[in-house]
């Protein structure tokens, strides 16, 4: 019944096995880390999903982002991305979001949501704001991952729990074209051990938002 997933018993039971089939999660970005969630999800026993991005690979993904080779440079990441997903259970259900998140399509991609992935970029500040706010409101439990050097954070956003704009600090003196999510709060144990090894040009660049967080993240993270 369950062949793919059946090394998961006794660790996740068959009742168990059979809820995460039919459980629907929304992964917003196959970047750096929801390619790799994807690919976990999948492999665990995760039945549906909605997967929005749109971007395409470049060559400078390699060294951190699950599927992408040489091959895939210049292909959407989506399209890559759920390909080998299918490869993995032909019989997964995914919805594809190939212009990624946006207002006009937020409330299809949480539609019939049971948990949501926010793997975008760090610096999309709207979009993150609009993932984490419109989820809230349709009392969808959302996960937010930050890593830096070695270290991951990981965030838990829920009815039950102070709400993502709360947790930045973001209020109604905010304004989101200029507001930058604290590091203080979103990477709260920052590794010493990374002064040693960041370009001050580089990190100059990643605080004008001139160059993207992912210089701060490795593979083995």
């Amino acid at each position: 019944m369950f062949e793919h997933t059946s090394r998961n018993y006794p660790m996740i039971s068959h009742e168990e096995q059979e809820l995460l089939k039919n459980t629907k999660v929304a992964i917003a970005g196959v970047g750096g880390i929801g390619s790799w969630v994807s690919d976990a999800l999948v492999r665990m026993g995760i039945g549906k999903f909605n997967i929005a991005d749109l971007d395409l690979y470049e060559i400078h993904n390699l060294n951190r982002q699950e599927f992408s080779t040489v091959d895939t440079v210049g292909l959407p990441k989506v399209e890559v991305v759920v390909q080998n997903l299918e490869r993995l259970n032909p019989e997964v259900d995914i919805r594809v979001f190939e212009k990624g998140v946006q207002d006009n399509n937020i409330n299809e991609f949480l539609e019939d949501v049971d948990v949501v992935i926010d793997a975008v970029e760090y610096f999309e500040f709207h979009i993150r704001r609009l993932i984490q706010n419109k989820s809230r409101e349709k009392n969808i439990p959302t996960f937010l991952n930050v890593v830096a050097g070695f270290n991951l954070a990981l965030f838990t956003f829920s009815k039950d729990s102070m709400s993502f704009d709360e947790y930045i600090k973001f209020d109604s003196s905010c304004n989101e074209s200029n507001f930058t999510m604290p590091f203080e709060r979103t990477i709260p144990v920052f590794p010493t051990y990374m002064t040693e090894y960041l370009d001050p040009i580089i990190m100059e660049k990643i605080f004008r938002k001139e160059q993207p967080i992912t210089n701060l993240c490795t593979a083995i993270a």
